[in-house]
Parts: C-alpha cells; sequence; structure tokens
C-alpha cells in the first residue's frame, strides 16, 4: 500500500476496509539488514505532499510542494530525507514492527508553520507583503528512519555510513519516548442504510453507495452521510465530476447572496433583482488537480453558479473519485475569493484575517463529455486536460 492509500481487501473475509485519516499516518523504511545484536532505532521524520498557495502582494501564487523535515533535534542527523521517501517504499507501522520508534518533538501545527514560514521567504516575490496561505490537498506522514546506535554516534542503515551525533549515548536513546502503536482504524466499506459495498477507490475521500445514491464520508463513530445533487445534462454525459457546493460565512463579510459576492469582488456584472435573493455559493472540485487548473476551474464554476437538484443519480457514465476532503476545499476559499476579484488592491487587505465557517455543503455530480484529450463542461463550454486529471491523483 501507498501512504495515500484508504481502501484495501480483508485476504480473510474479503471484505473492503477504509482507512479514516483525521491523523498523520505512521510509516516506517525497512533497513537493509537488521545485526544479531540488537533492534534498529528509528528516528522520525515529518514529510508533507501537496499544494500551497500564497497571497503577496497582490498576486496568488502557487506551488507544488513535496519535503521532509526532521522530527527530532538531534545534531548530526539529516535534515530531510531527500529523494528517499519517493524513491523507497513505505510500510506501515504495525504494534508487532521490531525495533524502537522515538516520538517526534516536532508537533504537527509546527511543522506546517514551519513550511509556511520557508515558502513565504523564499525568494519569489519577496519583496511583496504576506496576507495569508493555504495548503491544500496535502499528504502529511510521520515516516521513521532506521538507524543503530554505533560507539558516539549513529549508523545510518539506509545509506550504510557512520554519523558522528552531537550528545547521543545508549543511555540517551533509552530514555527517549516512543510513539503509540496501534494507531490505525479500520471501517468497513458498506453502506449503512442498504448494508452494500459502497464505490470508491484507493485514495477517496467520499464513498458513494450507487443503489440507494447516497454518500458517505468517515467521521469520528463511522460513516456520515453527505448531501448530494446532480446538474442537468442535456447530453448524455460520459463523465460526471464531483464538486464541492458550500455556503459559508466570513467574519466581517457578507456574502448571503449573489449580488453580495458581485458586490464584493467587483466582478463586470450587474448585480439584477433575481440575484439579490439567490444565495450564493463557492464551487469547488472535490477532486485534485494542478494548482493553477484547481483555480481557474473554481473560478468558472463559482462564478457560473449552476443550478443543481436533489435528483436521482445519472445512470449513464463513470462518476470520478471524490478525493479531496471538505475541511480543505473549506481552507482554499479565502485564496478563491481573493483570485476571483479584479479589485484586488481593495479586497486583499480584508482578505488578510477573514476565515471562512462552513454553512451547507454538498457533493455534486457535474456532467462532462469525453474527448480524445480532454473532457468539456457543455453548458460553460471549459475544457480539463485528461492528463491532468491523472496528474491529480499522484498529487
Amino acid at each position: 500500500m501507498h501512504e495515500t492509500d484508504r481502501l484495501f481487501s480483508c485476504l480473510y473475509c474479503r471484505v473492503r476496509l477504509y482507512l479514516p485519516s483525521q491523523t498523520p499516518f505512521q510509516c516506517y523504511i525497512p533497513p537493509k539488514t537488521i545485526p544479531k545484536d540488537g533492534l534498529p532505532l528509528y528516528m522520525p521524520y515529518w514529510r508533507f505532499r501537496g499544494v500551497s498557495y500564497l497571497r503577496k502582494g497582490f498576486q496568488v501564487l502557487h506551488r507544488v510542494v513535496d519535503t521532509s523535515v526532521a522530527g527530532y533535534p538531534l545534531k548530526g542527523l539529516p535534515y530531510s530525507l531527500g529523494l528517499r521517501p519517493q524513491a523507497m517504499r513505505l510500510r506501515f507501522l504495525a504494534s508487532d514492527t521490531p525495533g524502537r520508534f522515538i516520538m517526534p518533538s516536532l508537533d504537527l501545527q509546527a511543522f506546517l508553520g514551519r513550511i509556511g514560514h520557508g515558502l513565504s521567504a523564499t525568494p519569489l516575490r519577496a519583496e511583496l507583503p504576506l496576507h495569508g496561505h493555504a495548503f491544500i490537498g496535502e499528504t502529511v506522514t510521520l515516516i521513521h528512519t532506521p538507524f543503530f546506535f554505533n560507539g558516539d554516534g549513529l549508523w545510518d542503515a539506509l545509506m550504510d555510513r557512520f554519523l558522528p551525533v552531537d550528545g547521543v549515548s545508549l543511555e540517551s536513546l533509552s530514555s527517549l519516548q516512543e510513539v503509540p502503536r496501534d494507531t490505525l482504524r479500520f471501517l468497513a466499506a458498506l453502506c449503512p442504510e442498504c448494508g452494500r459495498d459502497l464505490e470508491a477507490h484507493k485514495d477517496s475521500a467520499v464513498l458513494l453507495c450507487t443503489s440507494c445514491q447516497c454518500a458517505w464520508e468517515p467521521g469520528t463513530g463511522g460513516f456520515e452521510r453527505v448531501q448530494t445533487g446532480v446538474v442537468e445534462s442535456e447530453e448524455e454525459a460520459h463523465l460526471w465530476l464531483p464538486f464541492w457546493r458550500m455556503e459559508v460565512e466570513f467574519e466581517g463579510l457578507s456574502l448571503n447572496s449573489v449580488a453580495d459576492f458581485i458586490r464584493f469582488t467587483g466582478l463586470p456584472r450587474i448585480p439584477l433583482y433575481s440575484v439579490e435573493t439567490a444565495p450564493f455559493a463557492f464551487w469547488v472540485p472535490a477532486f485534485k488537480l494542478h494548482p493553477h487548473l484547481f483555480l481557474r476551474v473554481s473560478r468558472q464554476m463559482t462564478v457560473a453558479q449552476l443550478a443543481e437538484h436533489e435528483e436521482d443519480w445519472p445512470v449513464s457514465g463513470e462518476i470520478h473519485p471524490c478525493c479531496l476532503p471538505p475541511g480543505e476545499a473549506l481552507e482554499c476559499l479565502p485564496i478563491l475569493l481573493a483570485d476571483l476579484s479584479p479589485a484586488r488592491e481593495a479586497v486583499f487587505p480584508r482578505m488578510k484575517h477573514a476565515a471562512p465557517v462552513g454553512r451547507k455543503r454538498r457533493v455534486v455530480l457535474v456532467p462532462f463529455l469525453r474527448k480524445p484529450l480532454e473532457i468539456i463542461q457543455p453548458r460553460l463550454g471549459f475544457s480539463i486536460p485528461v492528463s491532468a486529471l491523472r496528474f491529480g491523483r499522484s498529487l
């Protein structure tokens, strides 16, 4: 299994099991060889994979990030794992995995804050003021890499080299706190209403039941139902893409109607009487894309405000997996709102401390027509490259 996999089958009972990811998964890289006179000592490293968005000056900058940082400060240890998480096979940490796994002293929030500070301080547009940043579609993993105590230092069991780590002794290593085991939790991928198998892929964040036409997401006590909707299609659609339709509140901002949205962003549209009472909602892809394309599709869908209905699901066409959790979709809304506005000099300062609070959300299936190299939304006329969908599954 990969660190982004959430679904697998039990070899004994053949039931598909889902791994909720409320906390980062713990993985380890096995050593090449294990000496007979000792067990490996695994040091923790935080790994982040995802997309970073920055609001600097009056621009929205983005980049794909894959980085790792040592979770326990020992002078002499490598600061990061480099390309090893990408080139080596990662295994999930189990209760019977031999070795001592050290607890990181750098917690998750401090690690994410360090990444955000490092990205905002990059030479690219360094002279511009920072108005905020967000991580979208990220995968955070605690990776344990193996070492062995060797005299006054540690022996790197992956690179086969000696590291003269300062202040390390067998007594000091024995006193370090270990991470808790058995942190994995399993949910049977069965519909809570009809008991049939849920439709999902290995990286799905929302699971679908095509029998009773409902969607489910993992919660604290099991699966929780997600409201769904469908956009009507005049033509027979080949592919249905899921989008998060989210009605939110921003502290200090009024975005209750489509007219409020037009006035706030300064879009070149006249707020008609019909939109004064029409509720406004953000439309964000519930799947991962390249950061530039993710913003473009979100802009087009949000401005369009398509009509959706709680009707029967489509009987033909493929449904693309929903891989972006609602929390990450909510986190990107300040970036999207700032990117939508032509009058950024007036909007960006007001968005600096605005945090969205979700009121209503639902997964809406939007129809697309498949062409050899792209898919097209027939009503709005925009397209998404087929290769971009494949790239998003690897983020």
